[in-house]
Formats: structure tokens, C-alpha cells, sequence
């Protein structure tokens, strides 16, 4: 009876070891490996997913918002890019590298748009639709509209120019 009770205590403390060293073993194991095999997860449900690099500066963002989702993509430094649902529709935006918008592509309550900004997110060229057609609006750098061509309130072709103050001086037809 008693060489039993020794051989149950001496098991229970190996016991006890071999759960130490194991614990022990794998406490850095807080994370899946993608190169095991993994179960398969049907559903995450959540606001927000951001996917980040080995110094934990995002990478990948994805988000719900006011009128859907967003995902945005970024380089190594602020430069990027998004794609988004607005208001009135799909939106991409295309960052550079100091995390100012290059470019702009998306829909307003006319129709299509696309925006070309310079480096300090200003808007300096302008394609989109008007309430009688197709524009192409061009800004200097004080953010005043230099020259424009788009469709009249007749349906034909109106090229506008403009002062350095955005105030008209020329218009063809």
C-alpha cells in the first residue's frame, strides 16, 4: 500500500514537471502560425480590422462607416491609398508619400469626378460633370479657378478664362 502511494506521488510530480516544462515551452506561442494548419473561421464580425507590420505601423485598415466600408492601404511611409463608399457613391483616393490626397476619383450627386491635387493636398486640376454636362476646371495655386471648359446652358462648348483671382476676363464662344 505504501510503495503504491510512493509510485502515485512520484507520478504526480512528474506530472506536475512535464505540464511546468510544457507551459514553459510555448508561453511565446500567443498567435497562430499561417504556416500550420488552422482552423477555418466562417464569420468575424467587427467595426474595425487593421492588419499591422513588424513595427506595428498599420498596413491594412479595414472599417465600416456612414454610407459603408473603407479599406485603406499603406506604404511604409504615410503614402497610401483608400477606397470607400460616399454619399453618393464609390470613392479611391491615392496618397503620397507625406500623406497628402494626389488624387481623387469618385461620385457627387451629378455624376463622376476626378481631382489632381499638388503635394500640399490642394486642388489644382478638375474633371467632373455640371448641371448641363462635362467640365474641366484648373486652379492656381491660390486656389482660385484660372481657366474652365465645359458645357453651356445651350449644350455647346464654353471655354472660360480667368485672372489670377478667379475673376472672369475671357470666355469662347
Amino acid at each position: 500500500m505504501k510503495k503504491n502511494l510512493e509510485k502515485a506521488i512520484y507520478m504526480g510530480i512528474g506530472a506536475v514537471i512535464a505540464f511546468i516544462s510544457f507551459s514553459l515551452g510555448n508561453i511565446h506561442r500567443d498567435t497562430a502560425s499561417a504556416q500550420e494548419e488552422a482552423p477555418i473561421v466562417d464569420l468575424i464580425r467587427c467595426r474595425q480590422l487593421e492588419i499591422v507590420n513588424a513595427q506595428g505601423r498599420s498596413g491594412v485598415v479595414l472599417e465600416s462607416s456612414e454610407h459603408g466600408g473603407n479599406v485603406f492601404i499603406f506604404g511604409k511611409e504615410a503614402k497610401g491609398a483608400a477606397l470607400g463608399i460616399g454619399e453618393h457613391g464609390g470613392l479611391v483616393r491615392v496618397f503620397g508619400k507625406e500623406g497628402k490626397l494626389g488624387i481623387g476619383l469618385g461620385i457627387s450627386e451629378r455624376g463622376g469626378f476626378v481631382t489632381v491635387h499638388d503635394k500640399e493636398d490642394e486642388i489644382r486640376t478638375g474633371l467632373g460633370i455640371t448641371e448641363h454636362g462635362g467640365s474641366i476646371v484648373i486652379f492656381n495655386k491660390a486656389k482660385k479657378i484660372v481657366g474652365e471648359l465645359d458645357v453651356g446652358d445651350t449644350g455647346g462648348g464654353v471655354l472660360n478664362i480667368r485672372d489670377k483671382h478667379g475673376y472672369k476676363i475671357g470666355s469662347v464662344p
